[in-house]
């Protein structure tokens, strides 16, 4: 079995592989994890729902949080006595990346460009919808490219209501209508449908600019939310950058026959 995690700044991501295919996913709030009186119970509940105990299971980690990296790396190698594997850089795994500093690419990037190398026609782009929002671009050699970096949904909402004098603070949740009879309306709308209006044009503006049609997958925490508000049909995929985990365990490890599809 192979255990897969990717911590993000406000959500972190498990998911348990075996031959057979995923055998389930689960998650917590990534604030209960640097919390030292949360972080064992919110691990282990994780654990539980995917029916894994204390044992000799494999584990790879990619994680944005290195006071939680750390905490994390200690505590798997309590649970399998041995250290999980890390994705740190796109040079680990051999993927090139066209960017002035590779080493500043985060790991759960690096995470997807994998996943759609390695189940995608090329070119592609990743839209990675988060604490921010990343374009992951994959050119039809297979290069990663640099794409841009939004302030995601939940991010934008907080901005508005902490640099204003009136506007209250809203949470994040479905956008039905673009015309709205209240204020908290009106900014989930802006936020919401906004933000899918704005990932949509930055896909054509990254199509144009590299001359051809891409395969787009939308992923992370709110990219099922953005989703049915983008003018232009893309596939969603949760677990993407999950799988895309599994792809660098076995880059890195070797050939684990280990099933990716749903």
């Amino acid at each position: 079995m192979l255990l897969a995690i990717d911590v993000g700044n406000s959500w972190t991501s498990f998911g348990a592989f075996a031959e057979g295919g995923p055998l389930g996913f689960a998650g917590c709030e990534t604030s209960l994890l640097r919390n030292a009186a949360t972080a064992i119970t919110a691990l282990d509940s994780c654990l539980v729902e995917l029916g894994i105990g204390p044992g000799d299971f494999d584990c790879v980690l990619a994680s944005v949080v290195p006071e939680v990296r750390q905490w994390l790396v200690d505590r798997l190698w309590d649970l399998t006595s041995k250290a999980p594997l890390e994705l740190k850089a796109a040079g680990d795994v051999g993927l090139t990346v066209d960017y002035e500093h590779p080493e500043t690419m985060g790991a759960d990037r690096v995470a997807n460009a994998l996943e759609a190398i390695g189940s995608c026609r090329l070119p592609a782009i990743v839209v990675d919808c988060g604490t921010a929002t990343t374009f992951e671009v994959l050119t039809p050699d297979g290069a990663l490219r640099g794409g841009p970096i939004l302030a995601g949904i939940e991010v934008s909402l907080q901005a508005l209501s902490s640099k204003t004098s009136l506007l209250p603070q809203v949470g994040v949740r479905a956008a039905l209508s673009p015309l709205n009879r209240s204020t908290a309306d009106a900014m989930v709308a802006g936020a919401v449908l906004g933000h899918a209006h704005a990932v949509v044009g930055l896909v054509g503006a990254i199509e144009a600019e590299l001359g051809s049609e891409c395969v787009v997958v939308l992923t992370g925490g709110w990219g099922g939310l953005i989703a049915p508000h983008c003018p232009r049909r893309f596939q969603y995929d949760p677990h993407w950058t999950l799988r895309g985990l599994v792809r660098a365990f076995e880059r890195l490890s070797g050939p684990t026959n280990l099933a990716l599809e749903s």
